[in-house]
């Protein structure tokens, strides 16, 4: 599945103004066969590799490239978190969560554990979490999820040392924010600034919390936030909670699950933003990763480990500064634009979709993998969104994997077109043109396969497609996979 929000023309966008100016697609597994169960992080390498935690398959899997196949890594663990790549030593250092240990290795592709510890600076490792590295320094630092000391130390066996930081309660995450480190406390919902090692001294932050209650799991209404990450990304911070429904004894379990805020005073105050509407309805939010100019959020499901789980990537968005030609209104609106592949509507009805669009009034949609037939329309009907285009190719001929978009003001110049390429085909995009504000701009809603830069749909769509565009404003939404 794929949700996009996009503000694509420039104005003052009311999107923005509730943090949702980010692009948000599904980064991995994408078209690739393999699949995720209870995937907690992912990490960069050297190179351009990725590499997913997947936690309940008790493996790392990795791919030299994002168009790569992910492979599946022979290290042996059980249960893991996260890992880190250090590129003084040309290491990776992983928690082995349930073998209650650290380990270091040089090969993902090999078996060879290069060095292994149950303890740190003579406290026994006790299911730990989260791993990080301080780029500028070198010193990695591990947390004891129960007892909140937080370990540090240069490689396995050298330079160890250990704090314990005031958590008070379950703790799952360390995070590296401005040349900072911060431990993050799920139990309360606070975030522990460790501003000096040696003495130690700590500033606290607690969240804003309605119910005075603490809990491993749970959600907004029941324990407030149950923090499993925070990072800083873009001038924002950004955190998850474990919120699931099985916790949530018969409460909103997506409220307040991904947020967003400018300050830690602000995560105090509860003067944040919630951004959980881009991340799938029942999904967990698990660890942040920044890197690339993007950031990266792992995601699974908590009642059925395997359904939906998945890697976001989430971009900021840029505002257009191209001139406009040929006389179109150069008048800034804004549009409110999202994008969703429904997976052939599996898992939602049409009238359940457009309920859980209403609160956004979007003015246009693109859907991708979604059925034949009126099953658009009857999304606009609840949306009172009344026009609609439904192509004619379904993705790789599966049944039910067509493109169509959804518009709150009439369409024009509707039309396919096929794109060719490496991968699964046919693949295609949709088009039409609309007016908002009497300003005209083309919208395409797309489903393509992931490839390389020369020999994919994406290829096509930008050779050969686009560049026979009249219109000078143009929006392209889709699951680029």
């Amino acid at each position: 599945m794929v949700i996009w929000t996009h503000c694509a023309l420039c104005g003052d966008d009311p999107l923005k103004q509730l943090g949702l100016e980010l692009e948000v697609a599904s980064y991995a597994p994408g078209c690739d066969p393999i699949r995720f169960r209870t995937p907690t992080h992912i990490a960069f390498g050297p190179g351009s590799q990725e590499i997913v935690t997947d936690l309940k398959n008790n493996r790392f899997v990795f791919r030299e490239r994002p168009e790569a196949p992910f492979k599946v890594s022979p290290v042996s663990v059980r249960g893991q978190h996260s890992l880190v790549y250090n590129a003084t030593d040309k290491l990776y250092y992983a928690n082995d969560t349930e073998n209650h240990r650290i380990i270091s290795f040089a090969d993902l592709s090999s078996e060879t554990i290069t060095a292994q510890t149950k303890t740190i600076a003579g406290i026994a490792l006790k299911r730990p979490h989260d791993i990080v590295l301080d780029p500028a320094t070198g010193w990695i630092y591990a947390i004891n999820p129960q007892s909140g000391h937080v370990f540090r130390f240069t490689a396995i066996g050298e330079n160890e040392s250990a704090i314990g930081a005031p958590l008070e309660g379950y703790a799952r995450a360390l995070t590296f924010a401005n040349g900072k480190l911060y431990a993050i406390g799920s139990a309360k919902g606070r975030i522990v600034e460790i501003v000096d090692w040696e003495t130690p001294t700590f500033k606290i932050y607690d969240s804003l919390d309605p119910t005075g209650k603490r809990g491993p799991a749970g959600s907004w209404s029941k324990t407030g936030l149950v923090l499993n990450d925070a990072e800083f990304f873009d001038g924002f911070w950004y955190a998850t909670s474990y919120f699931t429904k099985s916790f949530a004894s018969g409460s909103d379990f997506d409220k307040n699950k991904f947020i967003r805020f400018k300050t830690l005073d602000d995560l105090v105050t509860g003067n944040w933003t919630d951004l959980s509407s881009l991340v799938p309805s029942g999904m967990t939010p698990y660890y942040l990763t920044v890197n690339g100019g993007n950031l990266y959020l792992a995601i699974f499901n908590h009642e059925s480990p395997g359904s939906g789980d998945s890697i976001l990537q989430f971009t900021p968005l840029k505002t257009p500064s191209s001139p406009v030609k040929n006389n179109q209104s150069n008048k800034p609106i804004a549009v409110r634009v999202a994008s969703y592949n429904v997976e052939f509507g599996k898992s939602a009805t049409p009238e359940q979709i457009g309920e859980m669009f209403k609160p956004f009034k979007l003015d246009i949609i693109g859907f991708d993998e979604a059925p034949d037939g009126d099953w658009t329309a009857r999304v606009g009907k609840v949306l009172g969104m009344q026009y609609s285009y439904v192509g004619e190719v379904s993705s790789a001929n599966h049944k039910d994997k067509y493109k169509t978009i959804l518009s709150r003001t009439p369409l024009e110049g509707t039309e396919e077109y096929k794109l060719t390429g490496r991968g699964w085909n046919p693949a295609s995009v949709v088009r039409a043109t609309t007016k908002i504000k009497g300003v005209p701009f083309a919208f395409y809603s797309l489903h393509i396969c992931r490839s390389g830069a020369k020999d994919g749909h994406a290829y096509s769509l930008a050779t050969e497609v686009l560049p026979k565009e009249a219109m000078d404003r143009v929006i392209v939404v889709g699951d680029y996979n």
